[in-house]
């Protein structure tokens, strides 16, 4: 029972999906609305309903009609809608044509802000920009304008030790070729005294040779051992006098102003020489 009553229904289900009978159906459904709904709807018996069908909504209207909207539906439809399509096309192409022109414009014109957009940013971001090469510049001038100051300061300090220390280098070899000109000069001086100190050695040799004796130079001797004496030329005798008036001729000997007999400075180097001749002889 149950398998016959699914064919059954499967069955309906296939008819009721053909397009000719669905649709027919529905056409007889909306064409004979009222008598379904009478049936359904109606407090009377089901016999006077029954019977008030047949005679109210029994037509044959009532099945040609159905039959002529599905006819129409599976065959003229498709040809009018073809021929509705083809000519609301035109009217659809124009319409999607402005539609997409509106939608382009609409594009073009965010397109356009998205640019001027970006441009205002860009001119932004780099107002931004230059002002920080700015900044950037003016610290790096500032840092130039320091170092060049720091470097000049530098290069003064470098001249001025420089300078000095050419300055100090002059004195210095001032003083060096001053102290080698005094050394010269010395040396010289010295050289020169030896030289005449020789010189005069050989001379007081000669002089002694020829102007005293022995009783000169053992006057001298005398005077020599007195110099710390007081002793002046009147305690001498004459023959000590007269030695004593030779020799201060011959500008050996002289007196100070307590007549004391001294030596001259001639006196002094020459006893200095005979004081050494005689030491060398006694040795």
């Amino acid at each position: 029972m149950k398998e016959l009553f699914k064919t059954v229904i499967s069955s309906t289900n296939e008819r009721v999906k053909n397009p000719f009978i669905g649709s027919y159906l529905i056409s007889f459904v909306l064409v004979n609305w009222r008598a379904f709904v009478f049936l359904l709807f109606s407090k009377a018996s089901i016999e006077d309903r029954i019977i008030v069908i047949n005679y109210e909504y029994s037509t044959f209207l009532g099945l040609i009609i159905p039959l002529i909207i599905a006819v129409f539906y599976v065959l003229a439809l498709p040809y009018l809608n073809l021929g509705i399509e083809k000519a609301t096309t035109k009217a659809s192409n124009e319409r999607e044509k402005n539609l997409n022109e509106k939608a382009l414009a609409k594009l073009d014109h965010k397109v356009e802000e998205a640019k001027r957009e970006r441009k205002i940013e860009i001119e932004r971001a780099g107002t931004s920009e230059i002002s920080s090469l700015n900044s950037r510049i003016e610290s790096l001038e500032s840092d130039k304008t320091n170092l060049t100051k720091s470097l000049e300061e530098e290069r003064k300090r470098y001249r001025d030790i420089e300078s000095s220390s050419q300055k100090m280098f002059n004195e210095h070899q001032k003083e060096l070729s001053s102290k080698r000109m005094d050394n010269i000069s010395l040396k010289t001086q010295y050289i020169s005294e030896v030289n005449r100190k020789k010189e005069l050695e050989k001379n007081i040799d000669s002089l002694i040779k020829l102007f005293l004796n022995d009783r000169d130079i053992k006057f001298l001797q005398f005077v020599f051992s007195i110099k710390d004496k007081e002793q002046n030329v009147r305690v001498i005798n004459n023959a000590e006098k007269s030695v004593y008036t030779k020799l201060r001729d011959m500008g050996i000997l002289t007196e100070n102003s307590r007549n004391k007999i001294i030596f001259t400075d001639k006196g002094s180097e020459l006893w200095d020489l005979i004081n050494k001749d005689v030491e060398n002889d006694n040795s």
